[in-house]
């Protein structure tokens, strides 16, 4: 049996995790107590795909939204190595999709208002069969949906040759 794989506060040694020496400043880091990313990329919660939870505790400060800090996660150590770990496996690192809403829909209250509720249910649901949604942006007047990737066949091209 192999060992387990380090999550960030282990790799990074930033003592922010449940129990950790340095919570009394800042508190839990969201990536150590997210228990909705338990077991993506081998990790306990989401110590192996922090890049994608919004308010973690990087650098000894606390971070944005994933739009905010994806620039500098990607080029973090921690990042790099999970991605190289992952590499060749059966287990697929957690990839990212950006889905932009129509810009004439972002500027309409009422359907924004709608839309923001319904992205909020979707994103608290839990199943092997729906896409998880990590983060919903609004960036230059227009709002962005940060999901999973799946590969495959989009269901456009599927229904295309039904």
């Amino acid at each position: 049996m192999g060992h387990a794989p380090e999550n960030c506060w282990e790799f990074m040694k930033c003592g922010r995790e449940l129990g950790g020496e340095r919570t009394g400043e800042l508190g839990v880091c969201p990536a150590a107590s997210d228990t909705s990313f338990y077991g993506i990329n081998g990790g306990k919660n989401a110590g192996r795909i922090c890049w994608a939870v919004a308010g973690t505790f990087c650098n000894d400060e606390i971070q944005g939204s994933f739009a905010e800090k994806r620039s500098s996660c990607v080029k973090c150590e921690f990042y790099q190595k999970v991605c190289e770990d992952q590499r060749g496996r059966d287990l697929k690192t957690e990839l990212l999709q950006f889905i932009m809403m129509r810009h004439d829909f972002a500027l309409e209250p009422e359907f924004l208002c709608n839309f923001r509720n319904e992205a909020s249910a979707i994103a608290s649901l839990r199943h092997e069969n729906i896409l998880r949604v990590y983060d919903i942006e609004e960036r230059f007047r227009t709002v962005f949906i940060i999901m999973e990737y799946v590969e495959g066949e989009s269901l456009r091209l599927i229904e295309k040759s039904r």
